[in-house]
């Protein structure tokens, strides 16, 4: 059941879930297609489709057959975990005084995220400045947005995701 550890079968488990985290990103993208007002069947014809396609390929002796699977199998996850925080999304709700369990249910249901840099599950912003030339901006803080210098005042801006 259980066997030592190789540097080969390491490295193999390691380029696995990199091609796993490669489909889970490539559907991410992918899903950036689907109509919001299809989102629910769009993801979940998506999710099916690519773990038809992961169970079809020939992976015995066949590299790029086993990738290929791992891709699809990445992108067929990704997108069947979306499918479940948007309906989990719909029943729970966050407590302003959450205990350990809660945060934990809260995560999984992508309600919150890491409190890392102190962002407490927000996504970092970069305010995107319109009509300011780049050389008036002063002070950028890099790590989670520009702060424009106190000579610039008025400035039109939004806000744009990081990612």
């Amino acid at each position: 059941m259980v066997k030592t550890p190789t540097l080969k079968n390491v490295t193999d488990t390691a380029l696995d879930g990199v091609t796993l985290t490669g489909g889970a990103m490539l559907s991410n993208g992918v899903a950036t297609l689907i109509p919001q007002e299809h989102e629910m069947i769009g993801k979940g014809i998506f999710s099916g489709l690519t773990i038809v396609g992961a169970s079809a390929m020939k992976t015995k002796g066949n590299q790029l057959g086993k990738s290929i699977k791992l891709l699809l199998l990445g992108m067929g996850i990704m997108q069947a975990a979306s499918l479940g925080q948007i309906a989990l999304k719909k029943v729970i709700e966050p407590k302003t005084d959450p205990s350990t369990v809660d945060k934990i249910v809260e995560g999984i249901a992508g309600l919150r995220g890491c409190s890392c840099n102190g962002l407490n599950g927000e996504l970092p912003r970069l305010m995107a400045t319109s009509n300011v030339p780049q050389t008036q901006l002063k002070n950028i803080e890099i790590d989670s947005e520009f702060i424009p210098s106190k000579d610039v005042v008025d400035v039109e801006h939004e806000e744009l995701p990081l990612m």
